[in-house]
């Protein structure tokens, strides 16, 4: 009896598609090199979805009797093969599940597939897959085991129908839906100059429309319910959100500051959130009358609370938030804030192993949340079921997606999905500057090109090393020779401590760093000729510079009611306060060259720093009427570092719109400041860019002829899924 190929031969699973008969397969419509054994082992995977299909099993129908030797290499080498063609994790597996001893099995939804064996060709040879390599006094038992596979193989799954709808070759990101499904609203640099701003584009094959054209960054675009206007986040003078007719016209600014709206489904209110950037640490979530008026914050006492998404009834609000008590979890507020239901979607999730990581929408029947989150490698949209009303998780959550990175979802009509499908990296680059002037004279150049993601760099003042955090599948802290380019791991991260903060010193012998143990914050030094890392401080906080002979640490100690600058001596365990501001939290401490100075950061508010350079009298600091503040405390001003001959200070901030590096000199002796800030290097470009990095991953590291820091690569597109 010969096998009965699938109805068209074609099979699909996530973002993939195989081609039995033709042998081929293909990512959103783009082929995938793979090779016959890994090709036929996925093709027998596909035919059982949701089977354990043994290593017996395999070894009888795709490799010939009595290789067993030949059988195990063989296959171990094609499911690697497989994986790395699917971007498959064997620790967090989307696709290919292991079971140890015994086999593989196929855990995504499976579109297309209809009882009967299939024919593959694939390699130029077409092959049936029960009959691969087997002799003809094996034909009984072939045919007994076609007749029990049969019996298995579930019944078909149904599954989305993907679409993509842009294919740009740079970033197209944030997508919405307008209220009658037919177009979508999104933010794309197609345009050049490296700067996103707002197109509609019409579904079904229609023109598009650029609604924007300001040279700061236009994104986050939300319909109001009538259709006919924009409401979107725009980096210009400062930020703030803006409206915009749908068909065009003149943006208007509603709010200063504030990110990502959403207008409700009765048309009356704006939610937004207001926060540092891209952290949910002191962020806060506001509502205002989209008619124009004062705005007004929502459950202030949170730590963080942000990305508010709108009930269908427009009288709640879902977000993401950070309880002083509680914890993180996704939370429901009535509008006027009298009402506070925690869903326990953070517990419900755990026992799925997904990590939630942006609120995306609420269902139009108020029984479902559509949020982004982690699992494993990957980052897709899910459905999480919700009780109407209660507004309690009921789970478990349903996977829409399955590739690497989709983010900034949209509801449609009939349960149709808009979302952006992205890759990126985060890599270390660095940029030529005269470091006492601070004249960049050099493009920037590419230090790190791994495709794990490299950040929280520190460099040695001659620069000659630089230590820096990589995330694979731990973070680990790793050292470069800048001059030779040679990378070694320094300490290898273990579960459930971490390590991060890797701090340098200035002579480029030693590394300090952070573990977490047992809830505490220990601080460990690891010098560079080797030996292994020594516990010089148990409970302190996460280190941040060595003083200039290399002996003694300034640290962070986050204590009520703010934070405060410690210096730890390492070879003796002393520890004592240095400096403490009596209404801001101070971060980022930094010596100055001679060590009679630290630069810090105090926060004045969710979107205000403010950096001061303070005096060290003896043991401790100078009184505040003392210290010299060298930026103003209108925006995101970060990181500060002293120039070699400690005249300068480099700092980031976000004063333009964007996140750039800027400078401002110094008076010899005073420190007070001399002249304007100035730009140092603009990073304007959204394709490579440090704008969207986390608080936790930026930094700036400075050595005599350059500055080092991470940026994010970022390219996407807008998809289309519908059920």
């Amino acid at each position: 009896m010969e096998p009965v190929p699938a109805d068209d031969g074609k099979l699909r699973f996530g973002v993939f598609e195989i081609n039995l008969p033709e042998g081929e397969l293909r990512k959103r419509g783009r082929k995938v090199k793979l090779q016959e054994q890994p090709f036929r082992l996925l093709a027998l995977l596909l035919r059982a979805p949701g089977q354990v299909v043994t290593r017996e099993e395999l070894q009888k129908t795709l490799w010939p009797a009595g290789t067993f030797v030949e059988f195990e290499q063989g296959l171990n080498t094609a499911i690697r093969k497989l994986r790395r063609a699917l971007d498959d994790s064997a620790d967090n597996p989307r696709f290919i599940e292991t079971l140890p001893r015994k086999g593989y099995r196929f855990i995504a939804a499976v579109r297309g597939a209809e009882p009967g064996a299939a024919v593959v060709r694939a390699g130029g040879k077409t092959r049936v897959l029960w009959k691969i390599a087997i002799p003809v006094a094996g034909l009984l038992a072939v045919a007994a085991g076609i007749a029990w596979w049969a019996a298995r193989r579930p019944s078909p799954v149904t599954g989305p129908k993907f679409t993509q709808l842009t294919r740009d070759s740079g970033l197209t990101t944030t997508p919405c839906f307008s209220p009658d499904g037919g177009f979508v609203a999104y933010a794309s640099d197609r345009a050049g100059a490296g700067n996103l701003d707002i197109w509609i584009q019409q579904l079904g094959g229609g023109a598009t429309l650029r609604l924007t054209s300001d040279p700061a960054a236009d994104h986050s675009p939300s319909y109001a319910p009538d259709g006919k206007t924009i409401v979107f986040f725009s980096g210009r003078d400062g930020g703030g959100i803006y409206a915009i007719p749908s068909l065009g016209g003149n943006a208007r600014l509603l709010v200063k500051g504030g990110g990502r709206p959403r207008v409700s489904p009765d048309g009356h209110w704006l939610a937004y959130f207001v926060g540092p950037p891209e952290s949910l640490e002191q962020a806060g979530i506001w509502v205002a009358p989209i008619s124009g008026g004062q705005g007004r914050p929502l459950h202030p006492e949170f730590r963080g609370a942000a990305l508010p998404v709108w009930t269908p009834d427009s009288r709640h609000l879902a977000f993401l938030g950070l309880h002083p008590t509680e914890g993180f979890d996704i939370w429901v507020t009535s509008l006027d804030g009298s009402s506070l239901v925690r869903t326990g979607a953070r517990d419900v999730l755990r026992n799925q192993s997904v990590r939630i990581g942006g609120l995306e929408a609420a269902g139009p029947d108020g029984r479902s949340l559509l949020f982004s989150g982690a699992f494993g490698d990957s980052y897709n949209l899910w459905r999480l079921p919700v009780s109407p009303g209660a507004w309690k998780a009921v789970g478990p959550a349903e996977r829409l997606t399955s590739g690497l990175r989709e983010t900034g979802a949209s509801l449609g009509p009939r349960g149709s999905v808009v979302f952006s499908d992205s890759t990126g990296r985060l890599n270390l680059w660095a940029l030529p500057v005269d470091a006492v002037r601070g004249a960049a004279h050099g493009p920037l150049r590419k230090l790190t090109g791994t495709a794990d993601a490299d950040f929280g760099c520190d460099a040695s003042a001659g620069g000659g090393k630089v230590a820096f955090l990589r995330k694979g599948r731990r973070l680990d802290i790793w050292i470069k020779d800048l001059a030779g380019g040679e990378e070694a791991m320094l300490v290898e991260g273990s579960q459930p401590a971490g390590v991060s903060m890797p701090r340098i010193s200035r002579d480029g012998a030693k590394v300090a760093f952070q573990r977490l143990e047992q809830g505490k914050r220990a601080i460990y030094v690891r010098a560079l000729k080797g030996g292994e890392p020594v516990r010089v401080c148990e409970d302190c906080g996460p280190p941040s510079n060595w003083s200039p002979d290399g002996r003694r640490l300034l640290y962070l100690r986050p204590q009520e009611p703010r934070s405060r600058v410690h210096l730890l001596d390492t070879q003796t365990g002393a520890h004592l306060p240095l400096i403490e501001h009596p209404e801001l939290p101070l971060y980022v401490p930094r010596f100055s060259p001679d060590g009679r100075w630290v630069a810090c950061k105090a926060d004045i508010d969710i979107r205000r720093t403010r950096i001061f350079l303070v005096p060290l009298k003896g043991t401790g600091a100078a009184p505040l009427a003392k210290w010299v503040a060298l930026t103003e405390g209108e925006s995101w001003d970060d990181l500060p570092r002293w120039s070699p001959d400690g005249d300068l200070i480099y700092f980031t901030s976000n004063r333009d719109g964007y996140r750039c590096i800027w400078a401002r000199r110094l008076a010899p002796g005073s420190k007070q400041p001399r002249g304007e800030p100035f730009a140092v290097r603009h990073l304007h470009d959204i394709q490579l860019s440090m704008t969207v990095l986390s608080l936790g991953q930026m930094e700036l590291a400075l050595t005599r002829d350059q500055l080092i820091f991470p940026l994010a690569e970022l390219r996407s597109n807008v998809w289309m899924m519908e059920r």
